[in-house]
């Protein structure tokens, strides 16, 4: 209240004083909200942490796996083509003022690094040879490794899976790709080879028909080929291979690879 002086009465000095009887009484409803805040800011902090520890160790988890088949995480995430469906709009960067925090800034930061390698290679694994070329009840004939070779009866490596199938079953690529060879090699006769992501291939040997060319692109279950006894063959199968890096690596690596894949992504 104004006196006719233009000077603060005495009751509206002693009105403000009873509330506040000192500075320090002045300043401790902002010291409170201050602390609230920073209390806050810690819970987040902890939450982030917890968050990104878990992310980060399901992320090395899957890194473990493409290491037993032979494939470098790092490397197939960075040649990743890997983008996240149906999100848009123009990109604008986020700051500690929009946060409010400098620290929860860093951690939100920190979190969306593992997400994104997370995210990354989760969706490449689905582009590995994880599946088998023909359909269930198709049996093995000959498996991975050292075997007595057909023709000269000595120990020979095989470097692939055989399986028993009449002529003219239907072959399919085992993971999305392009096609780098589709004709006559060899020893393995009428052959399909797709180069897939991070340096993986598969090759299809023994076929009667191809079904694809040089150049082309292919899905998961497309049909490649039909199964044959061309080139070094003793009957009708399929001769089966996965690469890494042009090293033949056992076929069952990736299958079991699918299963452990399937339980850490679920």
């Amino acid at each position: 209240t104004q006196t006719a002086d233009n000077t603060t009465s005495p009751r509206a000095v002693d009105k403000f004083t009873a509330d506040f009887t000192s500075p320090a009484e002045a300043a401790k409803p902002l010291d409170e909200l201050r602390g609230y805040m920073a209390q806050m800011e810690a819970r987040e902090s902890a939450l982030l942490d917890v968050v990104t520890d878990y992310v980060a160790g399901a992320t090395a988890r899957i890194g473990k796996v493409y290491r037993t088949l032979g494939v470098n995480a790092d490397k197939i995430a960075k040649s990743s083509t890997y983008k996240p469906e149906a999100v848009g709009g123009p990109f604008i960067a986020a700051s500690a003022a929009d946060l409010g925090s400098k620290v929860l800034a860093q951690k939100i930061s920190d979190l969306s690094t593992e997400l994104d390698r997370w995210e990354t290679l989760k969706f490449q694994s689905t582009r590995l040879p994880l599946v088998k070329p023909m359909s269930p009840g198709h049996a093995t004939s000959s498996t991975f490794g050292l075997r007595k070779d057909p023709f000269r009866k000595r120990p020979a490596m095989h470097a692939g899976i055989d399986f028993r199938g009449k002529t003219g079953s239907p072959v399919h690529a085992t993971a999305p790709g392009k096609v780098i060879k589709a004709g006559w090699s060899g020893g393995y006769g009428k052959m399909v080879e797709v180069r897939h992501d991070g340096g993986v291939t598969s090759r299809y040997a023994q076929l009667s028909i191809i079904s694809v060319r040089t150049g082309q692109k292919v899905k998961s279950g497309d049909r490649i080929g039909k199964v044959g006894s061309t080139g070094r063959s003793t009957g009708p199968h399929l001769h089966y291979e996965t690469r890494v890096g042009g090293r033949a690596i056992d076929p069952v690596r990736f299958w079991k690879a699918r299963d452990v894949f399937q339980e850490i992504t679920r």
